[in-house]
């Protein structure tokens, strides 16, 4: 292959916000389109002999030599410039190898960050660094020991210092980050789940009271557009918020429900004994002979496995035996996998339904329309001239009883049920009136901005038609035209 085709451009980026050494830099490697177009040929053609290819010789199935040729050249032929301030600098040959974000590298080398679990003792430790140096002699790839660290828990300092002499690598310092998650020798505390919150959801741990309050209050800083330090009215209790809307609630996920919900794909992998060597290691180490369904919580166990039979309890209990706990395991699976909207259902509170839902909640209705409708329903919306023991409201001089509402939604919702055109359209209408007239309201007390009649019609019909004819079928869009026309 070409030098031109095959050269690589080093795009360095700092890791510190102060830069003293080379070391201080990531290299970022941009490979040419050319190159990349072959390099992707070369992967789809691997892809289906993937499983098989491993401890075999690519020989062995016959490549024709185009192919040979075209997979050597992309290994032996490469080329780098480094990018400095905006320009290109140097040109030279790459001793080995593919590069970084190169298509072929998972299918020819293990990737750059590689992480080996060890027993925390001397003869175990110095069987794998052989390991690593044999590796060394016959690929001539070698760990980097300016970029490799050693990491123990619960080791004696006989142990450890011996474990770093025989290997001579730095011990690194406990927590640390793999691919951006942060670990540690321990139960991870509150600050460090934290950094979690933005990127990534639990899945293998239960989240701490401190984290779970924490996430909490952004899920309702959100819902009330609170800000920080300032204090907001809650119109809604939030724990009705999390009911389901056929219950009145907004369908939000409780978070350590739906925490145990997710780590119950643990449980299940060990029912059925799946997921491959994370089972059956479990099954030798940690279940042994006694079953993973009586088996007690051990001082000894790690915080993920006491975190998956804390989960077990619960999911026992509120089954009321083992066997039941199994029957629902059983009845969430869907498509050979476990459905979690279903087992949810298993962790949640339940509340009793409402007879409306189905007239709020329609893709006709905008969500935000549906949210405000919900609250005007509950008699929930804070409103300063609501008079609560006759159940009406008085907005913009106006005033409409909510159990007329009610009497209006129980007719869309029965008429929803046989797919009506009119009670879809009826529902979108009523609910964006009354987002509409309370939003008018907000503008008139806390705004000074006062519209006329004129102008609020318009308004509540604009935003009803746009609504409607975006999720109107294409057949019916005349109908519709026709319908907002009359």
């Amino acid at each position: 292959m070409s030098k031109q085709a095959n050269t690589t451009l080093l795009a360095l980026i700092s890791k510190k916000p102060v830069v003293t050494s080379v070391m201080d830099y990531m290299p970022l490697a941009c490979c040419t389109v050319l190159y990349k177009t072959v390099s992707k040929i070369l992967c789809e053609r691997l892809k289906p002999l993937l499983p098989n290819i491993v401890g075999k010789m690519l020989q062995v199935y016959n490549f024709p030599p185009q192919f040979k040729s075209w997979l050597m050249g992309c290994i032996t032929s490469t080329w780098f410039s480094v990018k400095i301030n905006g320009s290109t600098t140097g040109f030279f040959k790459g001793a080995s190898g593919l590069r970084q974000g190169d298509p072929l590298s998972p299918f020819i080398f293990v990737m750059n960050d590689l992480m080996i679990f060890v027993r925390g003792d001397s003869p175990s430790v110095k069987a794998v660094s052989d390991s690593l140096d044999l590796f060394a002699q016959m690929s001539g790839l070698r760990a980097n020991p300016d970029r490799t660290n050693i990491y123990m828990g619960s080791i004696g300092d006989g142990v450890r210092d011996s474990i770093l002499r025989d290997t001579g690598y730095v011990e690194g310092t406990f927590p640390f980050r793999y691919l951006g998650v942060p670990l540690n020798e321990g139960k991870l505390n509150k600050p460090m789940f934290v950094d979690l919150l933005n990127k990534y959801w639990c899945a293998t741990l239960l989240i701490p009271k401190g984290v779970h309050k924490l996430l909490t209050k952004f899920y309702r800083n959100f819902l009330w557009n609170s800000e920080e330090g300032k204090r907001k009215m809650v119109l809604k209790s939030w724990a009705s918020c999390y009911a389901p809307y056929q219950e009145g609630g907004y369908n939000i996920k409780e978070i350590l429900s739906w925490n145990k919900c997710i780590m119950c794909k643990w449980i299940w992998a060990i029912e059925i004994k799946s997921d491959g060597m994370w089972s059956a290691w479990n099954y030798k180490y940690n279940i042994k002979t006694v079953g993973f369904w009586t088996m007690d919580i051990k001082p000894h166990h790690s915080e993920g496995w006491r975190s998956i039979l804390m989960v077990r309890n619960e999911l026992i209990t509120r089954a009321g035996s083992i066997e039941n706990a199994k029957q629902i395991l059983t009845r969430s699976v869907q498509a050979e996998k476990l459905n979690l909207s279903l087992l949810y259902e298993n962790f949640r509170e339940k509340a009793s339904k409402i007879s409306w839902a189905r007239g709020v909640w329609n893709r006709t209705v905008l969500p935000k329309h549906g949210f405000i409708m919900v609250l005007a329903m509950q008699g929930k919306l804070a409103t300063a001239d609501k008079l609560n023991q006759k159940g009406q409201c008085i907005w913009l001089g106006m005033r409409e009883r909510t159990g007329n509402m009610r009497k209006e939604l129980k007719w869309i919702a029965r008429n929803q049920k046989r797919r009506h055109w009119k009670a879809r359209w009826f529902s979108s209408s009523l609910t964006a009136i009354v987002y509409c007239l309370w939003e008018e309201r907000n503008n008139r007390i806390f705004r000074d901005e006062e519209h006329c009649t004129a102008y609020i019609l318009r308004h509540i019909q604009y935003v009803f038609s746009v609504r409607l004819l975006y999720v109107t079928h294409p057949k019916y869009k005349d109908e519709v035209v026709g319908y907002l026309n009359a």
